[in-house]
């Protein structure tokens, strides 16, 4: 089983997507996270077919809005999460980039008291 790291160091996590034992590999978890560099992002854990853990941290470079019910998070490492609040369902649906994976989010927002990751939880309300 291979790990891979990253640098930046998580300091506070709040989970927006679970693994879930029905839902195929790769397995996935995303959190909210406070690093202790002060920047605030995601914390992406994913293990694949051959049961290698990939364990991937995003602090956010710019967050946008191109629709009333979606925001897209643009990484300093250019990946991008996306969140879209589905009109069928009334779940948030997550986007992740590069991996191509998406997976419904968890069914209330813990806040993380940053003021941007945060515009996650006005999906959850709306």
């Amino acid at each position: 089983m291979g790990i891979v790291e990253s640098t930046l160091q998580p300091q506070t996590v709040k989970c927006l997507v679970r693994h879930d034992s029905l839902t195929p590999l790769p397995s996935f978890t995303l959190e909210t996270a406070k690093f202790v560099d002060g920047t605030s992002g995601f914390v992406i854990t994913m293990v694949d077919l051959a049961k290698n853990t990939v364990v991937r941290t995003m602090s956010v470079k710019f967050m946008f809005s191109p629709a009333e019910n979606s925001l897209v998070f643009i990484g300093n490492d250019e990946g991008i999460i996306s969140f879209v609040k589905d009109i069928l369902t009334g779940k948030v649906v997550c986007s992740v980039s590069p991996g191509n994976i998406v997976r419904f989010c968890v069914n209330t927002y813990e806040a993380l008291d940053d003021p941007v990751i945060d515009k996650i939880g006005d999906l959850f309300k709306k």
